[in-house]
């Protein structure tokens, strides 16, 4: 009776330790080789940091606009500061809609020197709208802004106290 043997498929050869070592795609095992598995490892880190890379090119999602704070003043009226640098007073309007408040305007993509390429922007420009629900005792009537070193300010004074009177009934 003849009987076939088989090498058991773990073991290694010397030719297969010495392709494994130089980069081979695997160890005869059909497992990758250590330097396989790094360069794979490095090729997909290099694809993620191009995909946020290229995320990074755009503003994120809660940026809807430019930030503000709105803050309760000591008088207890309110202030609404909101990041503007770069633009210009005539590109910003400030508005009442109802119960909201509204700031849109424009910032101006920047000029460059011609035959420059831009490697990154990080700088956001383009049209921009931020609203805010107003307080209910704010008197719209008397809302002040100004634009100072790119920081727009608005005064949200308080309806005047209402003071308690007697209602005649008819």
């Amino acid at each position: 009776m003849d009987e076939e043997r088989t090498e058991a498929p773990d073991v290694e050869t010397g030719e297969q330790e010495a392709a494994a070592e130089e980069g081979a795609e695997g160890d005869g095992r059909g497992r990758k080789s250590r330097s396989a598995w790094s360069e794979a490892f490095s090729d997909m880190q290099q694809v993620v940091e191009d995909v946020i890379e290229g995320v990074r090119q755009f503003p994120p999602v809660s940026a809807r606009g430019p930030r503000l704070d709105l803050v309760r003043t000591a008088d207890r009226g309110y202030r609404v500061y909101v990041d503007l640098p770069g633009v210009d007073r005539e590109a910003v309007d400030v508005t009442t809609v109802g119960d909201e408040l509204v700031v849109a305007g424009e910032r101006e993509r920047p000029a460059l020197p011609e035959g420059s390429e831009v490697l990154r922007a990080e700088r956001s420009h383009g049209r921009f709208r931020r609203s805010l629900r107003l307080p209910a005792d704010v008197d719209v009537d008397a809302i002040r802004a100004r634009l100072v070193e790119g920081v727009l300010e608005i005064a949200l004074p308080r309806k005047g106290t209402v003071e308690s009177r007697e209602v005649e009934i008819e």
